[in-house]
């Protein structure tokens, strides 16, 4: 037994209660803007860490293009000098290669004979 135990009003009850739950819903938006914050600072870190990869290779790009080009240009200068002794291609300077007989397969007793022979080309193939 309590003595002289007094009773609360009912609006103090009431905002008591009111408090409380105040305070924690105060607490789960400080969390979840924290979080949010968090998670924007290290989107952008990780946005901004590709970006600088992708200027990177942008930048290796550009370079291999310019050097490709470049030797493709020293190239064909040495290729015009006269003492390389390279020539123009043209029909004259071509190589022709004589056909050969194809050869003839191995027979096995447990095939079939084909009946389709190939028929060696008459004309020369160039190379």
């Amino acid at each position: 037994m309590v003595p002289n135990a007094q009773v609360m009003p009912l609006w103090l009850l009431r905002l008591n209660t009111l408090h409380r739950h105040s305070s924690i819903i105060a607490f789960l938006l400080v969390s979840s803007v924290l979080a949010v914050y968090g998670w924007t600072v290290y989107a952008q870190e990780l946005w901004g860490q590709n970006y600088r990869r992708l200027q990177n290779l942008q930048r290796y790009e550009r370079q291999m293009t310019t050097t490709n080009a470049t030797l493709k240009n020293k190239m064909a200068e040495e290729a015009e000098k006269s003492s390389t002794g390279l020539v123009s291609p043209s029909p004259a300077n071509s190589v022709f290669l004589s056909t050969t007989s194809p050869p003839t397969p191995l027979k096995s007793p447990d095939k079939k004979p084909t009946s389709e022979t190939q028929q060696p080309t008459s004309s020369p193939m160039a190379y």
